[in-house]
């Protein structure tokens, strides 16, 4: 029962720590996005640019995270070394599942559930790019061939 508990836990904080940074991150884009459309600045590049930045902030909240989890089977002595701990929060985690570690039983159950929240925030992670895509894309699409935000050709 007790790790079901932990689990929950840890699922709760790192959905928030996501959800926040997602916030964050659109916060920037949204103000970002404005600004390019007003001053009709080149996109290819900042296109990039975003979904890179993006990526690499989802990755360190997914980094934070292992080690959210890396740190609690430790603290909860479940695993012996730290690194190990990572090793296997990052196997559990990616719902690889195959690093030969076995943390004690009675802990068992935390490496499923951490499986589930990999899955869920990796969910998350892919659902947010893929809703940035659909708002810069069209965008980059439009300067590419000379329309406006809208796509409407104001050159003809």
């Amino acid at each position: 029962m007790q790790s079901i508990i932990w689990s929950l836990g840890l699922i709760a904080a790192t959905v928030l720590l996501h959800a926040f940074t997602i916030a964050a991150l659109d916060l920037v884009l949204e103000l970002g996005r404005r600004r390019i459309v007003r001053r009709h600045r080149r996109l290819p590049p900042l296109f990039s640019l975003v979904v890179a930045t993006i990526a690499m902030a989802m990755l360190v909240a997914h980094a934070i995270t292992v080690i959210l989890w890396a740190i609690v089977y430790w603290w909860l002595g479940a695993i012996g070394s730290f690194a190990d701990a990572v090793y296997f929060s990052l196997d559990s985690y990616t719902t690889r599942g195959a690093s030969g570690l076995v943390i004690g039983a009675p802990w068992r159950m935390m490496g499923a559930m951490e499986a589930v929240d990999g899955v869920l925030l990796f969910g998350l992670t892919t659902a947010f790019l893929f809703a940035v895509m659909q708002v810069w894309w069209p965008i980059w699409m439009a300067r590419r061939y000379g329309l406006d935000a809208d796509g409407v050709d104001h050159g003809a």
